[in-house]
């Protein structure tokens, strides 16, 4: 086959999430579907339901509800790249307007490494030890 193992067979939910890399391992979709983050057509699903093409997937992500349509089932994990074959993103722009203002948000709110601060590097540790053992010996 040229799509890459593409059909029409239906797959397990949580391995077309792998597959098509919605999530990073199947064992993270699995969870996800456990935790009713991942509804099917308006109903949350197991990761054993079987999806087909044609089937509307919601995901509830940290910043973002992501919507997808189902095109075809791959067989095996795809590549970045040809992701596009198996799923059409139909999420909606007011979603994806308040997930980039959330990352802003969070971007705004971090706090940048600060020379000085957390652990001491090497140069520091020794100038920390020779003054701890100039007080442990104050005859030098």
């Amino acid at each position: 086959m040229s799509d890459r193992g593409a059909d029409r067979r239906p797959a397990r939910l949580d391995k077309w999430l792998w597959s098509v890399r919605l999530y990073k391992t199947r064992n993270l979709a699995a969870e996800a579907c456990r935790r009713g983050q991942v509804c099917i057509d308006g109903t949350r699903s197991r990761a054993s339901r079987q999806v087909s093409p044609g089937m509307t997937i919601e995901l509830r992500l940290p910043a973002i509800t992501r919507s997808v349509r189902v095109l075809a089932t791959p067989e095996t994990r795809v590549g970045a790249k040809l992701t596009e074959k198996f799923y059409a993103d139909i999420t909606t722009q007011e979603e994806r307007e308040r997930a980039a203002r959330i990352r802003q948000e969070n971007r705004m709110n971090r706090v940048f490494d600060v020379p000085g601060q957390g652990r001491p590097d090497k140069q520091q540790q020794r100038k920390i030890r020779k003054f701890l053992e100039k007080q442990d010996n104050p005859d030098c």
